[in-house]
């Protein structure tokens, strides 16, 4: 008998200087009688799937989970899991991957952490930046402590650092530090909750 378990996942996000955002998201499972120490096929993958995937792990603190996942890589610490997450890696290291191409064209960049499809995608040899949600940071490539949160947000950033944006919000860096300058409190591109606390920033102004 299957069994159903919802998981709550919640947290505080910085979102800009002064503002924080409490959050929480529900993570239903799915899982059968399973013990510790025990998982069959298809508990939580379909046979075919589980059958397909690779699962690695070496002595350098490396975990890969996926097809070529981790395949050029000589650092240490790095955890992928996906499909070409952290493909193209060499010497980069407490990189963290979890998604379809996420970190896939990381070569020496350090302490990102990548959660979704596609994020973080171009990073070459920017490092501490952390994207969570499909294509957030996707052309970042030397950019450095950057965070986004959110599908797409700061999908266009480049070399642009220590940004900080949470929703779908903020298409580069430039409009974030426009924002910043402007004293909104929050930018996001659905008008409907679009929130500009000072100056009375227009929706035109901000050209997202």
């Amino acid at each position: 008998m299957k069994r159903f378990s919802t998981l709550i996942l919640a947290g505080i996000l910085s979102v800009l200087p002064g503002v924080r955002l409490l959050w929480a998201e529900p993570l239903n499972l799915t899982l059968s009688d399973n013990t510790s120490s025990s998982v069959e096929s298809g508990d939580i993958l379909a046979p075919q799937l589980s059958n397909a995937c690779t699962f690695a792990c070496d002595t350098a603190g490396n975990t890969a989970g996926g097809n070529s996942v981790l395949q050029n890589n000589t650092g240490i610490n790095n955890t992928g899991f996906g499909d070409n997450a952290l493909t193209n890696n060499t010497t980069g290291t407490v990189d963290s991957a979890f998604g379809f191409n996420a970190l896939r064209n990381n070569t020496t960049g350090s302490g990102n952490t990548a959660a979704g499809a596609g994020a973080l995608k171009f990073n070459t040899t920017g490092s501490h930046n952390s994207a969570f949600g499909t294509v957030a940071l996707f052309h970042n490539t030397t950019g450095f402590e950057n965070t986004a949160s959110g599908k797409e947000t700061l999908f266009n950033n480049t070399t642009g650092i220590q940004n900080t944006a949470s929703g779908k919000l903020v298409a580069d860096a430039q409009h974030a530090a426009l924002a910043i300058a402007e004293g909104c409190t929050w930018i996001t591109r659905d008008r409907d909750f679009a929130r500009f606390a000072l100056h009375g920033l227009s929706w035109n102004h901000l050209q997202l």
